[in-house]
């Protein structure tokens, strides 16, 4: 059993993380730690059963009845918090995106290596039984070879008053792109089982100082030769779908990517005429599954699902999504 402590009380704590996490029979949230609400962590202390309550992260670092820590701090904290419990040997599930900049990733994946500590990224998309399904499918080669993959994710009049700390950059570091576009990236290079090359990207309008950019549409190029192209924003109508085309025939996917179950799966193959076929899947929640082979991982000594390296990559991309949308050029990584 995994004694785990969680830096925050958010909203998605609560809604999102703390329900799926009493069903997680490997884990034991023993403390949460709330920095700025005192009457925050009581509440959820209270309600969820979690015996210990502080108010600083160096509490729940210097307590040694605590094996890993949750990191769901607003993105600026997520360096110095790592480093941190790194420095304490405390195993990190972090979540995305892993840093502000590739440069932070790569000190903090050291730090870890250095610790001899375990770094998860909280990656779940693969982990639902949807995305599991639409993996089944390709690894068994029912689509023939994948030559494109086409993304989607927005988020519906998602402001400063909406999404609060999201849309500070120097809280963030960006917004649509930095926000909803590594679960993509992440996801693709699962279901592909490879990495990006390079990137052509129009981010809209540019991020500064003061706002995030709203729209991005990127053209990943990875090694193998698939493309897969992603948009994400946060002023359209609220989606998140994805389709897969391959030589035999093609995939699509709506609303079974975030934190909740549900959602479609169609599948179209290339017969003497388009064959449309509706395919069902586990609900399995893709949060649990996260942290349940993440606590495995740390019981066994095996690897994390998403590991600081994966979380390295995907900021690389991110970088060169920004880089490639400001320059307007093609950026290898």
């Amino acid at each position: 059993m995994i004694r785990l402590g969680i830096s925050s009380a958010g909203i998605f704590v609560e809604k999102g993380i703390l329900p799926r996490l009493e069903k997680v029979k490997n884990i034991k949230v023993t403390a949460i730690s709330v920095k700025h609400s005192q009457d925050r962590a009581t509440i959820l202390a209270d309600r969820f059963g979690i015996k210990k309550k502080y108010f600083e992260f160096e509490e729940i670092l210097n307590d040694a009845d605590i094996d890993a820590v949750y990191i769901c701090s607003p993105n600026v904290f997520h360096k110095e918090m790592v480093v941190a419990a790194a420095n304490a040997g405390k195993h990190i599930i972090c979540e995305k995106p892993l840093g502000m900049n590739a440069e932070e990733c790569i000190e903090m994946v050291q730090i870890c290596k250095d610790n001899n500590v375990k770094l998860a990224v909280d990656f779940c998309y693969p982990r639902t039984g949807a995305q599991q399904k639409v993996k089944q499918i390709v690894d068994e080669g029912t689509l023939g070879e994948i030559s494109n993959l086409h993304m989607s994710f927005s988020l519906c009049n998602f402001t400063k008053e909406v999404g609060g700390w999201r849309c500070n950059p120097k809280i963030s570091g960006g917004g649509a792109l930095m926000d909803l576009v590594p679960h993509l990236v992440h996801l693709a290079c699962y279901i592909l089982n490879d990495t990006v090359k390079s990137v052509m990207a129009y981010v809209s309008p540019e991020k500064t100082d003061e706002d995030v950019e709203k729209d991005s549409l990127s053209m990943l190029e990875f090694k193998r030769g698939v493309k897969v192209s992603i948009d994400s924003s946060f002023k359209r109508c609220r989606n998140h779908n994805f389709t897969i085309i391959g030589s035999k025939g093609s995939v699509y996917a709506e609303g079974t990517m975030g934190w909740q179950t549900g959602g479609k799966i169609i599948l179209q193959t290339l017969t003497d005429d388009f064959h449309n076929e509706q395919i069902s899947f586990d609900e399995d929640m893709g949060i649990e599954n996260n942290f349940r082979l993440f606590a495995k991982a740390i019981e066994e000594d095996t690897v994390v699902p998403a590991t600081g390296e994966d979380g390295l990559h995907i900021q690389m991309v991110i970088d060169a999504i920004y880089e490639s949308g400001k320059r307007g050029k093609r950026i290898n990584l």
